[in-house]
Parts: C-alpha cells; sequence; structure tokens
C-alpha cells in the first residue's frame, strides 16, 4: 500500500526547469537586484555579507550580470570592492570580459581590464575577447583590447582569427582596425579559406576594397586556389551581383572551373537572379556548351541547380537565355541514377513543396523543355512517368501528395508511360503502379499508353497474384476491380487461371469480382475492339497507336471514349454527343455483326483476345519480380 506521502509526490506538478536570465527564481537575490540596476539593494546586500561570487544554475555569478549592459557599471564597481572574482567561468567557458566584449558594453569591459582581468580566457569553443569584440558593432571594446598589445591572430575552434570573425558578421569598421594593426590577411581556416575569399560571401563592396587595398592590388581578384575555387564563384554562390561585377571589371575569370563546376553553376541556385543573368552574359557560350552540356560525362546540370534550390526566378531565366537543349537539358547524376530536369525535380528536391513543384513543372513544360530524353538514354536513368511513381512510394499516406496531379500534368505534354527496363515486356510505370497500388494512375496509364490494354494488364496482374509465393491481403482485389472496369474479358481471364486448383486465392477473387460486375455494355465491347484493331494496324509501330487512334474517321466525342476519357462517359454525355457515339458504336456493331455471322462465331457479342493477339500479348504476359 503507497504510503500517503509517495501518494503526494505522485500528485505533485512537474516544473521544467528555466535557464533564461529573465527566471526569477534563477540566481540570488543579488543577481536580481543587479538586473533592476538597483544599486540601494545591491549596497544593502554586500552590507549584510551576501557572497559576489556565487553563480546562477548557468554557471553566471554577479560579476557576469553587470557585463551585460554599460548601465550596470556601478554595480560591477561594488562588486570588485568586494572582492568579487573577475575571471569566473560559465558552464560555456564565458569570463564576465567575453560577455561585455560581445555584447558591446565597453565601459564594462574597460572596468574588468583596468581592475585586473584576463585578457587571454577563452570559452569552450576557442572565443576570445578578441573574437568577441568582433561580433558587435560597437568597435570600443576591440580599441580597448587592441591597446593591450593583445595577440591578433588567435583561432577558435574553427581556426578562424578575429578577422575572419569581423568580416563574417560585417563589421566593416573592426575590419578597418584590425587590418591596420596588423592583423594577418593571409591566415586560413579549417577550409583552407584566406578572408579575402571570405569577405565575397558578404554584401558588402567597400569590405572587398579595404582587403585588397592591403593585398598585391587587383591580381588577387584573379586567383584560384589550389581546389579551382575563384572569388567569383563564391560571389555567385552567395548571390552578391554588386561585388561580381566588381571582380569581372578588374578581370576575374567567368570562364575559371572547379573541377565541377563554372560560376554560373552557383549563380543558378542563389537568391539573385540578376547575378545569373550577369554571369549568362559574361560566360563564353562554347565554355557552357563545354561543362555544362549532357554529351560530356560528369558534367553538373544548370537547372538541376535551380531546381534543387527552389529558385523560379533562376529557372526561368535559363530556359529563356537562348542556351542549347543539351545543356538544359543535362542530366543530374546521383548515385547510379541519371536523371533528366523533371525526374529530378518530381523525385528528389525534397526541400521544394509539393504545390511548388507543381510550378515548377509548369514552368518547364511551357518553356518548351522536352519531356523525353532520347538523345542521353542509359540503362540507370528513369523518365518523368517512374520518377512519380518513386515519389508515390513514400508519400502513400501523405495528405499533401501530389503525384496523380505530376502524373497528369507530364502524360498530357508527352511523357512517355511505355518505358521499359530490366528486359521485362511490362512497362515499369504499369509495374510500380500494381506493386504499390498506386490505383488512381491506372486510368491515366490506359489513356496514353501505346502498348498495354487493360486485358493485357489483368492478365498480367493474375499471373503476380497467384504465384504461390505471394502475400496476398485481399486489398488487391479494389485493383483487380479497377481494371476490370476497362476490361472486356473479365470472365476469360479468370477462367484462364480457374486450372490452377492449388491457388487458394483464385475462389475468393472470383466470388468477390461475380458479385461486384454487371455485364459490359456493347458500347464498351465495342470500344476494345476497335483498339485491338488498331493495334494490329501498328504492330510493326506500336508507338504510333495513339496517333492513328486520333486519327480514325470518327466524331472527336467518340475519339475521346476510344481514349479512356472517363469524364466523357455515356451517362455523362449530353444528347448529341451521345448520338454520336451511338452511331459509330452501331455501325460497327453491324460490321463485327457481320464478321462473327460469316466465321460462323458463336461468341458475337463477346470478342475475344486470346487467339489472334498472342504474339503481341506473349511478350507482355510474364511473372512480375
Amino acid at each position: 500500500m503507497e504510503s500517503e506521502d509517495e501518494a503526494s509526490n505522485d500528485d505533485r506538478e512537474i516544473i521544467p526547469m528555466n535557464f533564461d536570465w529573465h527566471n526569477r527564481h534563477s540566481g540570488s537575490s543579488l543577481h536580481q537586484a543587479i538586473r533592476h540596476n538597483n544599486i540601494n539593494q545591491v549596497k544593502h546586500l554586500l552590507a549584510r555579507g551576501r557572497n559576489p561570487n556565487t553563480p546562477d544554475n548557468r554557471g553566471w555569478t554577479p560579476v557576469h550580470v553587470t557585463a551585460l549592459k554599460n548601465e550596470y557599471g556601478a554595480a560591477l564597481k561594488l562588486l570588485i570592492s568586494n572582492e568579487a572574482y573577475l575571471d569566473h567561468v560559465t558552464h560555456e567557458g564565458l569570463t564576465p570580459l567575453l560577455i561585455a566584449c560581445k555584447r558591446g558594453s565597453w565601459k564594462i569591459a574597460k572596468i574588468l581590464l583596468k581592475n585586473g582581468c584576463s585578457i587571454d580566457k577563452c570559452a569552450l569553443d576557442g572565443t576570445s575577447p578578441l573574437h568577441a569584440a568582433c561580433m558587435s558593432k560597437n568597435t570600443k571594446s576591440l580599441e580597448l583590447l587592441l591597446k593591450m598589445n593583445h595577440a591578433l591572430d588567435p583561432l577558435d575552434a574553427d581556426e578562424m582569427t578575429p578577422l575572419f570573425i569581423a568580416i563574417r558578421e560585417n563589421n566593416l569598421e573592426a575590419c578597418k582596425l584590425l587590418i591596420e594593426a596588423g592583423a594577418s590577411l593571409y591566415a586560413r581556416d579549417t577550409c583552407g579559406k584566406l578572408p579575402l575569399i571570405l569577405a565575397c560571401s558578404v554584401p558588402n563592396l567597400e569590405l572587398i576594397q579595404t582587403i585588397v587595398q592591403y593585398l598585391d592590388g587587383e591580381n588577387c581578384l584573379r586567383s584560384q586556389t589550389s581546389d579551382g575555387w575563384t572569388l567569383l564563384m563564391v560571389a555567385a554562390q552567395f548571390g552578391n551581383t554588386t561585388i561580381a561585377k566588381y571582380l569581372l571589371e578588374a578581370g576575374a575569370d567567368p570562364n575559371a572551373v572547379n573541377h565541377r563546376y563554372l560560376a554560373l553553376h552557383l549563380a543558378a541556385k542563389c537568391t539573385d537572379v540578376d547575378c545569373l543573368n550577369l554571369l549568362l552574359e559574361k560566360t563564353s557560350k562554347d565554355v557552357i556548351q563545354e561543362y555544362c552540356g549532357s554529351s560530356t560525362k560528369g558534367n553538373e546540370s544548370l537547372i538541376g541547380f535551380a531546381l534543387s534550390s527552389n529558385r523560379p526566378e533562376c529557372l526561368l531565366a535559363l530556359l529563356t537565355s537562348g542556351l542549347s537543349l543539351e545543356v538544359l537539358m543535362c542530366p543530374v547524376k546521383l548515385c547510379r541514377n541519371v536523371l533528366d530536369p523533371y525526374s529530378y525535380l518530381i523525385s528528389y528536391c525534397s526541400s521544394v513543396p509539393p504545390s511548388q513543384k507543381l510550378s515548377l513543372l509548369k514552368i518547364m513544360i511551357k518553356h518548351g523543355l522536352p519531356l523525353k530524353t532520347e538523345f542521353y538514354q542509359v540503362s540507370t536513368q528513369f523518365g518523368p512517368v517512374e520518377a512519380v511513381f518513386h515519389l508515390h512510394c513514400s508519400h502513400e499516406t501523405v495528405d499533401t501528395c501530389l503525384c496523380i496531379d505530376y502524373l497528369k500534368l507530364v502524360l498530357e505534354n508527352g511523357a512517355d508511360p511505355d518505358i521499359v527496363r530490366n528486359d521485362s515486356a511490362l512497362p515499369e510505370s504499369f509495374r510500380m503502379a500494381l506493386r504499390h497500388r498506386f490505383n488512381a494512375a491506372l486510368p491515366l496509364l490506359f489513356r496514353y499508353s501505346n502498348l498495354v490494354e487493360p486485358d493485357d494488364l489483368l492478365r498480367v496482374y493474375f499471373e503476380w497474384l497467384l504465384a504461390p509465393t505471394y502475400n496476398f491481403k485481399e486489398i488487391e482485389i479494389k485493383t483487380i476491380a479497377l481494371i476490370g472496369n476497362y476490361c472486356s474479358n473479365l470472365s476469360c481471364s479468370l477462367a484462364e487461371f480457374s486450372k490452377r486448383v492449388n491457388c487458394q486465392h483464385l475462389a475468393k477473387i472470383r466470388d468477390i469480382l461475380l458479385t461486384r460486375h454487371s455485364p459490359h455494355t456493347l458500347k464498351h465491347l465495342c470500344r476494345a475492339e476497335v483498339r485491338k484493331q488498331i493495334h494490329r494496324d501498328t504492330c510493326t509501330h506500336p508507338k504510333t497507336f495513339r496517333k492513328h487512334l486520333h486519327s480514325i474517321d470518327a466524331p472527336p466525342s467518340v475519339i475521346f471514349y476510344l481514349s479512356y476519357e472517363e469524364e466523357l462517359a455515356y451517362v455523362q454525355l449530353p444528347s448529341k454527343v451521345n448520338s454520336e457515339i451511338e452511331g459509330f458504336i452501331y455501325s460497327r456493331c453491324i460490321a463485327l455483326y457481320s464478321f462473327y455471322i460469316e466465321e460462323e462465331s458463336e461468341d458475337v457479342l463477346l470478342p475475344s483476345v486470346c487467339e489472334e493477339d498472342e504474339p503481341r500479348l506473349s511478350g507482355i504476359v510474364k511473372p512480375m519480380s
């Protein structure tokens, strides 16, 4: 049995610790008096014997608190007169001098230095007082330190000197003071960068000009590091157009290559499209063709850079710049995959929001970037249609998935759904739709495929489902039912596999389908027959199937119906359009009837796909891996 004390402990609320200095429970009453700049209270507490060196839960003593503001100078003097320790370090290794220099509390820093605090103690990350002073726009603390002949080039954990910090913080005055005092302009950080290189990443032209005055004039602006980087590349990477112009005027080479990149590549993903336009104008077209075209192994895609950074304005600038199609369609190489720009955007640019992907796709399509990429076909490439399925595999339960919108857009504009991989006769898009149960994609694939008919796909799916090793989950029934709505011989397909008496799934599939499906209409069956006839006519050039279908002598409404445009289904059509379909189908049925009577066929209304189409289907009907 629990004791009353244990029960009361269980009922107590757990209050999380708050390390913020505004927390009134953090620190002693002496800390609080200093924060409120209550000098009388500070005097009173010290007179009563309060310890001026007691730290709070962050390791801050009252002296650290005085370093936050210049107004706390009087309180600091009282603490010093009561033997306060001036070099106590917090849990982060911060001394009062470090805090004062970083916060620009130069009056506090002056008092601390005058009373003998250490100028050499650094924080845990190697930050020295000189580093900290460069983080403040108020340079008076820096001036105090420089007057004490402090070492000018101490290194922090990243091997950055105070000059690097001043440049990174865009602190021009601090840079001038350090350079005039003799700070090294040739020190390198852990990445091997010089201060001048770092300065090109900061949008401050005067900062660059100040450093150049103390170097070898403008010759240094045309230099290139051992790994190929130029100052122009750095400026382009950060979209510093003004600095890029200055460097180009000083003779910087826009055609210099960093093993893989031109400055143009880096500008393609920057935030300022003006920088990209500048380099498009200045970079030689021959150099762009050589290092950005798809024919050279290892080239980087300009379009890929713009897409990965979600820069629609840069993408538009590239598409309208007059670059060759080979440059615009340069593939993106990721591990073993070689991707065209569309496939890369759809399947790999995870930082781009789904709705923005749709906008970028529309921009590329609008400006004529082709969806078919025959001129760099390789075995490891997959196309835009397959990219949608790769994306959908990882987004099956995500509400914001726009995969069906991507698929519809690329198919409407010419993407090929019939690309075959791995020696399989079944196109990869259909295989992935079945494997990942992307049922919403199947009507679109039927509509735009030149090779696969619903009857074909159903037979392939049965081959897969009825394999002894297949783990049947009954969710496949929805897929079968959807395909069955398009088929002309659902019962024939079932009968074809009925001989497999040892298959435990077949009876379940047959029972469910027979209870859900009513016989197809004559119009539906004739559509299948018309499509079969066109397949026969185009058997030597199967990729021309849809072209032939759209060129037959029939009303547009009939063409749409034959193309599986289900939104033009019979029950939804205006009476005039219905009559067009009825007339066409009626004439087709008379022809079919006459044909079957002449052949003394017993199957007048149920045309089969089993015998005469066997050569076309023999390669398609294979067990799916």
